[in-house]
This record gives C-alpha cells, sequence and structure tokens, in this order.
C-alpha cells in the first residue's frame, strides 16, 4: 500500500524566513512546527520537505553548507521527537547566478518535480497527501502534481493569486483542496490527514 506524505516548505514554515538561511546560527524555527510534525509522524504519514535553494545558484552557499544545515535541522527536530523523513531540494534558478546550477529545471516549485521524484523513492499516493507553503509557488506545485489538499501559510492571498491557482487547478484538471491559515499554528485544526 501507497503511503501518504506531508509535504513542507523549509523557509517561512519550518524555519523563520530571513533570506537565504544558510546556518544554523540564523535558523529559528517555527513557532508551533514540532508539534505540527509529531502530529503528522502519528498519523503514520511521511513528513518530508521541499525546498527551493537558489542561494546555491546564487554563490551566496554551497552544496555541502546546505547539506551540514540540513543535518543539523533534522537532528534538531528529531531530539524534538519531530521526524523528518527526507529532504529534497533544488539548488537551480533560471537566471541568477553563473553556474551549472543557473538553468530552468523540473524540480525548482512551481514546477513539481521535487514532489514526483519523493512519490517514486518513497511510493506516495499523491492524491492522498498534503502541501504546507508559504508561497503561491509551493501551492501551484501542489495542484499541478493533484495532491490532496494544499496549506498556504500566508496573511494576505490576493485575490489574483487566487484566481491564478484555480486557474491552474483547472488546466490540470485537480481536485486539490487550497486552504490559506495566517500563520503555522492554524494547521493543525484543518489538516485533512485522516
Amino acid at each position: 500500500m501507497k503511503s501518504r506524505a506531508v509535504f513542507f516548505d523549509r523557509d517561512g514554515i519550518i524555519n523563520i524566513d530571513k533570506g537565504y538561511v544558510s546556518d544554523s546560527d540564523e535558523f529559528e524555527f517555527v513557532d508551533g512546527i514540532q508539534e505540527l510534525i509529531r502530529h503528522v509522524n502519528v498519523k503514520k504519514s511521511k513528513c518530508i520537505v521541499v525546498t527551493n535553494q537558489s542561494g546555491i545558484a546564487r554563490g551566496m552557499y554551497g552544496v555541502e553548507q546546505f547539506n551540514v544545515l540540513t543535518q543539523w535541522m533534522v537532528d534538531t527536530l528529531f531530539a524534538d521527537d519531530a521526524v523528518i523523513d527526507d529532504v529534497y531540494y533544488c539548488p537551480h534558478h533560471p537566471t541568477a547566478g553563473e553556474s551549472h546550477n543557473t538553468r530552468q529545471c523540473i524540480c525548482r516549485k512551481p514546477q513539481p518535480g521535487m514532489l514526483l521524484f519523493a512519490s517514486v523513492e518513497h511510493d506516495i499516493n499523491l492524491s492522498q497527501s498534503i502541501m504546507i507553503g508559504d508561497s503561491k509557488r509551493d501551492i501551484h506545485a501542489a495542484v499541478s502534481a493533484n495532491l490532496k489538499q494544499a496549506i498556504w501559510v500566508t496573511k494576505t492571498p490576493s485575490t489574483s493569486d487566487l484566481t491564478h491557482l484555480e486557474a491552474v487547478k483547472e488546466t490540470y484538471q485537480a481536485n486539490t483542496h487550497i486552504t490559506v491559515v495566517p500563520d503555522v499554528l492554524g494547521i493543525l485544526p484543518i489538516l485533512q490527514i485522516d
């Protein structure tokens, strides 16, 4: 039987988005994230982080530095009984930087590549899975992959953004339920994980 997953964006969902966080000294967990991850763990769904990391393409930090921070994040959460099953990242940007990572790709959200890769590697049923993100790109990726639910953590979604996402749903003939909450603390009551 295929697994269910909750996909988490990193910056803005797991940690406060301070812009290109690359070191544990800059990394501050968002209030409520440990409890949310523990809840997902108890429900026997996989917790998978999917994060755009264009700071790599921009030359602001390297893959090794990103991996060190990621391991620190996973270990710190684990010490608080919050288990992350895997982390997928996109090091690319279509125009920024001057490296082999400056290019178009299928993994950078809003493309659904990281979700699709995870679904294959972890035998995940995407139509029973959830995305939690703080940007329109995250929600677009979730809809493109036809996830069950996409939770958009934002205080002020614009009408044009919501209209765009409804058009994406129509284009992909997706059944994704889009829910807007103002912060991570508002997720547990509306999480459709059962």
